[in-house]
């Protein structure tokens, strides 16, 4: 969500045949706040895996996506998704082992630099719909993908999945021993690709050295 400007317009009255008044706005109500979103209660991976540093930039419909392992805090993570842009969005949010977000921290990246960093309010995560499709076949292959600067040999998985009613659907996806497991692992390593009737994610980029935005290390 980007900044919102609160300020009440200039006054403008007319009366009669008598000349428009216009008067200023006080500077206490053009101040500018932040529209904060709310954020989810569950964090939606396992956090198997994870370790200080680690982040993966993806491309996820049209916005690039980066989320970042910044902190341990005793058996939490403060985890922060970024949404690349202008200004950048970041949410900053405490993990618990279980996947539960226990706090969450939001501000807003521009070229003025980072805005107040202020709570953001968490909502219920939306229930995952009880399963209703069953896996019907999997093949696995080997594919070479381009990833910045980097070219790796990732492991392709295409499962193709049947409902009651007979309707296929099939979900493809690619994993890498290197990439950083911030947005899904499996037995291949971290996520590359994910190709399904709900959308696409392609990894950008990688890395190992975040430091965060929002959450800074001591």
């Amino acid at each position: 969500m980007r900044s919102i400007a609160v300020a009440l317009p200039f006054l403008l009255a007319a009366c009669g045949g008598s000349a428009s008044v216009v008067e200023e706005v006080p500077p206490e109500l053009r101040r500018t706040v932040t529209a904060v979103p709310p954020a989810p209660d569950r964090w939606p991976s396992p956090l198997e895996g994870l370790a200080q540093g680690q982040w993966a930039r993806y491309q996820e419909g049209a916005h690039k996506i980066t989320t970042a392992v910044v902190l341990r805090d005793g058996d939490a993570w403060w985890i922060e998704t970024i949404v690349e842009g202008e200004p950048r969005l970041v949410s900053a949010r405490r993990v618990e082992p279980d996947g539960t977000v226990t706090a969450a921290r939001y501000a807003e990246l521009g070229r003025d630099g980072l805005s107040e960093i202020v709570p953001q309010p968490l909502t219920q995560a939306v229930d995952a719909e009880a399963p209703r499709w069953t896996e019907v076949a999997r093949d696995v292959s080997k594919e070479r993908v381009k990833v910045g600067a980097r070219e790796l040999e990732a492991t392709v998985e295409r499962i193709r999945y049947e409902d009651v009613e007979g309707r296929r659907r099939e979900v493809v996806q690619a994993w890498h021993p290197d990439v950083p497991p911030v947005r899904g692992s499996g037995p291949h390593g971290g996520l590359v690709r994910r190709e399904s009737p709900l959308g696409s994610l392609t990894l950008v980029d990688f890395g190992t050295d975040a430091t965060g935005l929002v959450i800074r290390r001591p």
